[in-house]
């Protein structure tokens, strides 16, 4: 392990502080300073370069930006830059803890990580109140590469494309806990159904794959997707499935989601499926 630290720069004042109070984890710590903050983690080893510490820092905030959106709903909250920014005065900073426990800096760079947020600390505290907290995710990120996977998935910007992967990479570990009786298949269902009761898993899938409903955003092409009815004055659509036998068709009945609604059905399911984990 290494004693080096990034500056962070951020221009939120509640977030900063708060990180520095709740996400004490000697995989990323955040110590304050003079009212400045550094990024402290065990992966930075006292054999690497300042690059490479660059490259293990760009990882672990897209960790950490990604448990953000996920935690508190902002997207977007963490990014780093190799450029100075016009409005800061001082380069980012490479910094070590010495014996005394104090920031020592030992040489400067042009890279800044910066928050952009708008969050007050008591909306934070009300957040993480609600299970799993910010410290919860982050422990079990590290823990699981396939819960890192899919939060780094999730923390990208909002596209059928992402949002489905993170759904694949759910449901198909969901399915070996079903079949192991870890889970039950009504506890998925929980997971998918809106407050109105309604499921909204195949509104989800067929809305993410098909051309007809989602234009070229959505995940298959015209060919490949299924054919639909709409209905005049209604917002919900009938897709045609063919059946395997015949040219008969399934007519199914479902209620297109919004790339925003997606993002907050998949946010849910994510943060049922991690809490399953230990």
């Amino acid at each position: 392990m290494s004693l080096e630290s990034v500056r962070i720069f951020g221009s939120d004042r509640a977030l900063l502080p708060y990180l520095a109070k709740h996400l004490l984890e000697p995989s990323c710590t955040i110590l304050e300073k003079d009212g400045e903050y550094y990024l402290l983690s065990s992966d930075f080893m006292d054999s690497m370069t300042a690059d490479q510490i660059y490259e293990v820092t760009d990882k672990l905030l897209e960790v950490l930006n990604s448990i953000i959106k996920l935690k508190y709903g902002v997207g977007n909250a963490l990014s780093r830059n190799r450029e100075v920014f016009p409005s800061q005065k001082e380069p980012s900073e490479l910094n070590r803890i010495d014996d005394h426990n104090r920031l020592v800096t030992v040489r400067t760079r042009g890279i800044a990580a910066r928050f952009v947020l708008s969050v007050g600390e008591d909306f934070l505290l009300a957040a993480d109140q609600q299970k799993p907290s910010i410290l919860t995710l982050w422990r079990k990120a590290r823990k699981y590469s396939m819960i890192r996977k899919a939060l780094c998935y999730y923390g990208k910007q909002a596209n059928w494309h992402d949002l489905y992967s993170v759904y694949e990479i759910i449901i198909k570990n969901t399915k070996k806990l079903i079949g192991r009786g870890k889970i039950s298949q009504a506890t998925f269902n929980s997971w998918v159904i809106d407050t109105s009761g309604r499921n909204r898993e195949k509104d989800f899938t067929e809305t993410a794959n098909n051309f007809n409903i989602s234009g070229t955003a959505a995940r298959h092409t015209a060919e490949a997707s299924h054919k639909i009815i709409r209905r005049r004055g209604s917002s919900s659509v009938t897709v045609l499935e063919p059946q395997k036998r015949g040219k008969s068709y399934k007519k199914i009945v479902i209620i297109p989601l919004s790339i925003s609604e997606a993002e907050i059905f998949i946010g849910n399911l994510l943060k049922s499926w991690i809490k399953t984990k230990k």
